[in-house]
Parts: structure tokens; C-alpha cells; sequence
């Protein structure tokens, strides 16, 4: 049994240890270094463990209808109908490269669901060479992640959160259209939202503390009240309360400590530790956050059933 067909063997049993010790560790795949398309296949095939597949159970032989008209290749396929389709390049007894075919002919009819697709951004290519305006977006957003990193083990104000905010705000829209697309972005993009979220407690502050008076008014066991409260309120930006967690004692010490989201994938995202923020003087704000959000999810579902009617 010659190489290729060992990685097909280790592919299709999704065995990640074999395929690592097959590809050459001084290669590119997918225009990627080895390491980090070994660590996104892996994540991949973790996923579809997670779905209850532990191998493809179909291996079906083709060709490429597209950019390499006519090259033979492979379709690596799930019983839940995920597949990748892969062209596996040799050069004599090693594998040279493996390209993803977007346009690929099987030499059997099969059914074709879902394909797995390897992403890898561009900053992160083998052959990505950076403009001068990336580059120098790059350096601004080091060092506008160096001045975040400053607030760590301080107690902040509100105030050098926003100026913070003012100063990369240039920055920022500059840059928020490569979210997706360079690695370097993610983070400060995350941050700064975050720090977005944070500043609402000052913004809204005046109509959190009318919503907190008012509140303090209506029986909350009475579920029409609360929820006539919810309406009257809704439009409140401070909904989710992101970007902060609670300390101990909060309304005694006026103290938060910055959080990434948690809805926002881990990837690249950058973490700082003990950035304390000082709210004195909008805690009807924080108190908002809290209160709402407990009793928007308490009752969820007669909101969903009343939206359309209000």
C-alpha cells in the first residue's frame, strides 16, 4: 500500500495521529502551514464526531469539473450525508499538496448534502503577502490592544473606557469589513464591542434608573405586570448587559471586571485579566441589566406569543 492510499485509509477512519505523520511537516495543504491544517481537519472531524459519525462511510472515486479540469479525486462521505471532496496531489512517493474541489464529479450518482469545507484566513495562507495598509493596521491594532492591556489590574472609570473607544474608533471601521477574512482583526473587533456594550451603563442610564423606580412598583408575581414592564422597556440597549460580570458586594464597591462575550467563538480572541471597571453612579444601569434580562427569559415564551400583537 503506497502513501496516498494510507491517507485515504487514515482520512476515512478520520484518524488525525496518521494523517499528521504521513503529510510533510515542511509542506503547506490548502495553502496553509502543516500545523494549523492538521489543527482545523482535526476540529472538523470533531465536529462530526459530535454529531455521532466516527468515520466516512463511503469513499467514492472522481474528477474535477473546475480549476483542475480532469484531475482525479476523492469524496469522503458520512452516513449523515457530509462529505469532503479532496484532490491529493503526489510528487513520486509523497503527497505534495491536497486541494478542495468545489466542483466535483463522482463516477457514481451519489447524494451530496453537506460539504465540509477547511477555511483558513488570509493573513494565515502560506502565500499571503500583506499590503503596506495591512500591514500598517496590523501595528494599529497592537497597539491598540497594548493600550486595552494597560487597564489590566486597575480599577477604570467609565470615562477611559470611552476615551479609549474614541481614539480607535477610526480604526476600527476601517478594519471591522476583515473580520472574517484576517486573524489579526478578531480580537480588537471583539474588544471593542465589548467595550461598546460596557459604555451603554453610562448612555442609558437615565432610563434604566426610571425602568428600575418603576419596577420596584409592580407585584412580580403578577405575570401581566411584568410583562407590560418588559414591553414598556424593551427598546433599553442594555438587554444583554455584555461585556461584564458582576463582582461580590457590586453595589457596596461599585466594581465590575471586563469579560469577553460568551457567545463569541474563542478563535484568536485575546483575554485580559483583572481589568477592573468602576461604575459609580450607574448602578440603575447594571441593576437594569440583571432584573431584565432574569425575567425576559423567565417569561420568554408568552413575550414570543404577545410580539405580534403590540
Amino acid at each position: 500500500m503506497n502513501i496516498k492510499h494510507h491517507f485515504i485509509k487514515a482520512f476515512k477512519e478520520m484518524n488525525i495521529q496518521v494523517i499528521d505523520l504521513i503529510l510533510e511537516d515542511n509542506n503547506s495543504y490548502l495553502d496553509a502551514p502543516k500545523d494549523l491544517f492538521i489543527n482545523t481537519l482535526n476540529d472538523k472531524f470533531e465536529q462530526l464526531k459530535r454529531k455521532g459519525v466516527s468515520q466516512f462511510d463511503k469513499v467514492i472515486e472522481g474528477t474535477c469539473e473546475k480549476c483542475f479540469v480532469g484531475c482525479p479525486g476523492y469524496s469522503f462521505m458520512t452516513k449523515n450525508d457530509d462529505y469532503f471532496d479532496l484532490l491529493i496531489e503526489m510528487e513520486g512517493d509523497k503527497i505534495s499538496d491536497i486541494t478542495q474541489c468545489t466542483q466535483f464529479k463522482n463516477k457514481t450518482e451519489v447524494t451530496k448534502e453537506k460539504q465540509v469545507y477547511l477555511y483558513f484566513k488570509k493573513d494565515l495562507r502560506t502565500s499571503y503577502h500583506p499590503s503596506p495598509l495591512e500591514i500598517v493596521q496590523q501595528k494599529e491594532i497592537e497597539n491598540a490592544e497594548a493600550q486595552f492591556k494597560a487597564f489590566e489590574n486597575s480599577i477604570n472609570d467609565l470615562d477611559a473606557f470611552e476615551s479609549w473607544l474614541e481614539k480607535w474608533e477610526a480604526l476600527f471601521k476601517s478594519v471591522k469589513h476583515m473580520n472574517l477574512s484576517h486573524s489579526f482583526v478578531r480580537s480588537f473587533i471583539s474588544t471593542f464591542y465589548n467595550v461598546k456594550s460596557i459604555l451603554l451603563l453610562k448612555k442609558e442610564n437615565t432610563l434604566a434608573d426610571l425602568a428600575i423606580t418603576e419596577f420596584k412598583t409592580i407585584n412580580t408575581r403578577n405575570a401581566k405586570e411584568v410583562i407590560d414592564w418588559l414591553f414598556r422597556f424593551k427598546e433599553n440597549e442594555l438587554f444583554y448587559g455584555s461585556g461584564f460580570e458582576l463582582t461580590n458586594n457590586w453595589r457596596k464597591t461599585s466594581l465590575l471586571v471586563y469579560k469577553n462575550s460568551e457567545s463569541l467563538p474563542n478563535e484568536n480572541l485575546k483575554f485580559y485579566s483583572n481589568v477592573i471597571i468602576d461604575v459609580s453612579g450607574f448602578h440603575a444601569s447594571v441593576e437594569f441589566s440583571q432584573v431584565y434580562n432574569k425575567y425576559y427569559f423567565r417569561f420568554y415564551d408568552e413575550i414570543q406569543l404577545l410580539k405580534n400583537t403590540r
